[in-house]
Order: structure tokens, then C-alpha cells, then sequence
């Protein structure tokens, strides 16, 4: 049994993280990964964070920790080979169903005096490999040295077997354009130069850290994006009370503005993903909130400090903008103690954000080196298409296949989201039928980067073209003037587009129904020679298997 054991050189290092990306990785290369906490560190009653979040993303099954108050009493009376005794039962339960088992260690902290002699205690009690996880700052590698440094020699030392290599997290002083969000496992973002470049520096001050014997498995990058808390999560921080949650449940907080001067000098920063912070008093703030609203830009939601919350006539005048999920919250705290909280908030995952834990899981494997996981798991046993090693493939395949896919409701919010994905990962090469100032006021509303090479064609443009070969088509069947009305159906139109090999494939759905999309290929482009039916399949991505339902309907 493969164990890697993964320690913490200090609070704040992104451990959950760590931990969640290394499974993540491991499944994507047919490697299935189990994971264990043995010792928890939480208040009694209160969930395990990792724990929890890897039950839910990966369907996993795991142990309980043992509680932190019996961890504490049998530290301090002495018993510490009965306490490993019982993280060794533990890791053989879970041992039971998995290849691989990631551990997550103790953090040291002032509470938990004892976490780096446990640690050391526990690598060798499960004969793990041990993985040290920190922060680091390329501008200053000494002192990311000897962080590293420090917790080295309880585990022998750079010379010892025990230490496979270090995750560095939270990586500060890189490029802003390195932390893009992959869909899945992409080996292009690997920062393989900026970890050669840095671990020259790191070897002015200890010579064997980014080296063979002590290598940089991956240097994830500090992503405001996936540090952004969700506008539900701040109630409790400034101990405030929902006047409408709304959708603070999926809005997150990319910025924060505290209004303070008159309206009209801040009507810039009512913007997608913007938390404005405001005093109670302030309607004209409330009102440019539900304005913006109605208008479809999204805001995080509307803080209303100080004093009583707003009178239920102003609210009722901002029903719309309520209905549409603006959350808006009031607190007794003044603006600026408000703010300030907000400022000093941690970036940990709460354990039912499980949106967030996905795109974090996601970002952290694809920096991590696959060739030393490889390396380091011996199972023996033959890799499986799991899950995310199907999705991989998937991405992977299409990227490499280049086509052109026509998408007929260009200007649907979800469309557009997904084309931009979709152009910016080289997926595929997306064509948005859609007026192109529709397309972007759908981008800025919803807080969209449209990449420059993203096609959008203006359906009345294009659309006499097609009417004399589509007349050929259905040749008996239609005049021009019934082919110019059809054509008027953009799916009519991408069809068209697909039948003239103008593009390699069609995509519908989110606005038009099942009929409706494949109609227009019945008639135009017709069934292949020798067949007359049409059939459909669902890949459905159960927990540890992919299954392949034919006509699900």
C-alpha cells in the first residue's frame, strides 16, 4: 500500500487544497486514491473540512477522525503508541479500498504544541512517504528555504527516504497570467520553468531543495479567483442579518467597494462581482444596487451598515431586484468595522461550498508533476478509466482534433459562458450566431472575458447565402421564400453552415428542445446512406465508473 503523508509547515498553506488536488491527479491517471485525517483538529461537533469535501467530490469512503479532546488527553498522559496504534487501525480501514491513501498531517500551531513530533511519529508509524506542503514567495526564497528548512530534520533530513518532495501552495511573485482555472487536468500550466528558475535560488540556501533528492512536485499560483469567498459566507463575520438572501448562496466576491462619497462618483464600481458596502441611510445606494440589478449585472450583494435597516418602502420599491436574487444584508457595525472584517477574512473552504472546492481541486492537480506522482505509486494494478481520467481524455481529444462547432443560440448567457471556456482552453474553435454588442452586453453583465478569437456572426449577414443551396437541398420542396423564413431559425441556419462542411458540428439545447435541433438535420443533411434511425447516448459519470446509457429517454 502507496501512502503519502502530507504536512503542513504552518497555518494558511492551503493544506485542504493540497491534499483534494493530489486525489484529483491520482484519478486522472487510473489511480484510486483513499483519503484519511486520523487526528482531528476541529471543535467537538464541528466537521472535518477535507473529510467532508472529499466525501462529497469524490464519493470516497474514509474513517472518522479521532476526536482532538482524546488526541490532547492521550498526548498529555503519555500515550502516544496507543494513539498511533489507533491511526494505523485507521489507515487500515481505509487501505481496504483504495490504491493509493493520502494523509493529511496536523498543523502546527500555539494550541497544538505537539504537531510536528506527531507528524514524524505518524510517517513512520504508517511507512509513508512524506510531502511537505508550504507557501511560497518567488521574490524571496531564502526565507521560503527555510521554512522548508525547518521542518526538514524531523523527518532526517533532505538525506532521508522518508521525504518524497515539497507542494509549494499560494505561490506569490509569479505572473498574473499563470493562474488561469482549468475545466480539467491540463499539463501546460505546470510552471516546469518557472520551477527550474526558482529552485536555483532555493539551492543558494540549502542545496539539495529542487533537486532529484528533494524535488519541487508543483508550485501552485496564488488565484484571487479561487480565493473569493461566497456573499453567504460573510453573514456570520459581520455579524449580520439576511434583509433577502437571495442568491448568496452562488455569488461570490470578487471585489468590495464601501460607498462613501456621492453616487454619481461611484457608479463605477457597480460591477459584476462587486460587494458594496454601504450605510443603512444611504437609499440612493440601495436603489443604484436594484438599478444595476435590473439592468443584469450581478452583484455579490448590497452590505447595510449602522443603525436600523431600510424602511419597508423603500424595499418594496426594489422588489425587482430582489426577485432577481440580489442579497442584501444588514449589520450593526459601523462601514468601516465592516469593512475591515471583510478584509481580514481567510480564504479556507467552508465544507458546503462544494462549487468552489471543484475548481480548487481542479487547479492544484494541474499543477502538480505527473511524471514524479508516477514515480513515487508502484500499485501494480492496471490504471482504470476513472471519472476525471475520461474527462481528461475528453478535453484532451478535442483539443487535438481542432474542429469548428456552431453554436445557433449565441446569445443565451450559458452559451456564451461556455464558448469562452471553451475558445480560451483550445476545446474547440466556437462560432456564436448571435448580433455581436448582444453578445457582449450578455459578457459584461455577467462578468464574462470574451478571448479575442472568440467568432461572432451576425445571423442577418450570412443568411441570403444559404437560401439558394438549402432551396438545392430540398429540391421540390421549397421556394426561396419559404428557405429565406426557415433560415430565420438559427439552428436552421447552423445547419446549413454543417451541411456545406462550413463547420464540423452543432450545438443546441439550452433554449431550443431536442425536436427543434435535430429537425432541421433530418431534412437537410439526412441519415447516413444504408440508415434510417437516429440514436443518442448519455456518458453518465458515477462516482468511481463512466457508463454509456443509449437512449435515455
Amino acid at each position: 500500500m502507496n501512502t503519502l503523508l502530507l504536512i503542513p509547515t504552518g497555518e494558511g498553506v492551503g493544506l485542504t487544497s493540497a491534499c483534494l488536488g493530489l486525489i484529483y491527479a491520482l484519478d486522472c491517471n487510473g489511480i484510486k486514491a483513499g483519503f484519511l485525517k486520523p487526528f482531528s483538529q476541529e471543535l467537538p461537533n464541528q466537521v472535518d473540512r477535507t473529510t467532508s469535501l472529499f466525501s462529497h467530490l469524490f464519493q470516497g469512503t474514509t474513517v472518522t477522525s479521532i476526536a482532538h479532546e482524546k488526541v490532547l488527553q492521550r498526548w498529555a498522559l503519555g500515550e502516544r503508541d496507543e494513539l498511533l496504534e489507533e491511526a494505523v487501525s485507521l489507515h487500515r480501514n481505509v487501505a481496504a479500498n483504495y490504491d493509493v491513501i493520502i494523509v493529511e498531517g496536523l498543523l502546527p500551531n500555539a494550541q497544538d504544541h505537539f504537531a510536528t513530533e506527531l507528524n514524524a511519529a505518524l510517517a513512520q508509524a504508517l511507512d509513508a512517504k512524506v510531502v511537505l506542503v508550504s507557501t511560497a514567495d518567488v521574490q524571496n526564497p531564502r526565507r521560503t528555504a527555510e521554512k522548508v528548512e525547518a521542518h526538514l530534520h524531523q523527518f532526517g533530513g533532505t538525506s532521508s527516504n522518508r521525504t518524497a518532495g515539497v507542494l509549494f501552495m499560494r505561490t506569490r511573485g509569479l505572473p498574473e497570467e499563470t493562474a488561469h482555472i482549468p475545466l480539467t487536468i491540463d499539463p501546460s500550466l505546470r510552471l516546469d520553468n518557472e520551477i527550474a528558475g526558482f529552485s536555483k535560488e532555493l539551492q543558494r540556501y540549502n542545496r539539495h531543495l529542487g533537486s532529484p533528492t528533494l524535488p519541487i512536485i508543483g508550485m501552485v499560483p496564488f488565484s484571487n479567483t479561487l480565493s473569493v469567498p461566497r456573499t453567504l459566507d460573510i453573514a456570520s463575520v459581520v455579524e449580520g442579518d439576511w434583509i433577502h438572501q437571495g442568491d448568496a448562496k452562488h455569488r461570490r466576491i470578487l471585489h468590495s467597494s464601501l460607498i462613501a462619497s456621492s453616487i454619481e462618483y461611484e457608479l463605477n464600481k457597480f460591477i459584476a462581482g462587486e460587494l458594496i458596502i454601504s450605510a443603512s441611510e444611504r437609499t440612493d445606494v440601495l436603489l443604484a444596487s436594484s438599478l444595476a440589478t435590473s439592468n443584469g449585472i450581478p452583484l455579490a450583494g448590497l452590505v447595510l451598515t449602522e443603525r436600523k435597516a431600510p424602511n419597508p418602502q423603500i424595499l418594496d420599491f426594489c422588489q425587482h431586484a430582489i426577485k432577481q436574487g440580489l442579497p442584501i444584508l444588514h449589520t450593526q457595525l459601523n462601514t468601516l468595522e465592516t469593512a475591515q472584517r471583510l478584509a481580514d477574512f481567510g480564504n479556507e473552504i467552508p465544507t458546503d461550498d462544494t462549487e468552489r472546492a471543484e475548481q480548487v481541486t481542479r487547479f492544484v492537480s494541474s499543477h502538480i508533476d505527473v511524471t514524479w506522482l508516477q514515480a513515487q505509486i508502484n500499485t501494480g494494478v492496471q490504471p482504470r478509466l476513472s471519472p476525471s481520467a475520461f474527462r481528461h481524455e475528453l478535453v484532451q481529444k478535442s483539443i487535438a482534433a481542432k474542429k469548428r462547432i456552431v453554436l445557433p443560440e449565441g446569445d443565451e448567457p450559458r452559451t456564451v459562458q461556455a464558448a469562452a471556456i471553451c475558445q480560451s482552453r483550445g476545446i474547440a474553435h466556437c462560432i456564436l450566431l448571435a448580433k455581436p454588442e448582444t453578445v457582449v452586453e450578455v459578457a459584461k453583465a455577467r462578468g464574462i472575458e470574451l478571448p479575442d478569437d472568440l467568432e461572432i456572426i451576425d445571423p442577418d449577414l450570412i443568411r441570403n447565402q444559404y437560401i439558394a443551396p438549402m432551396v438545392e437541398l430540398r429540391k421540390g420542396k421549397l421556394s426561396d421564400l419559404q428557405a429565406k423564413e426557415q433560415l430565420q431559425d438559427t439552428v436552421v441556419l447552423g445547419t446549413m453552415m454543417l451541411a456545406l462542411d462550413q463547420v464540423d458540428g452543432l450545438v443546441s439545447g439550452a433554449i431550443h428542445t431536442t425536436a427543434n435541433t435535430v429537425r432541421p438535420a433530418f431534412q437537410l443533411i439526412k441519415t447516413a446512406p444504408n440508415y434510417s434511425l437516429v440514436s443518442s447516448v448519455f456518458f453518465m459519470l458515477l462516482p468511481d465508473e463512466v457508463y454509456v446509457y443509449g437512449d435515455c429517454a
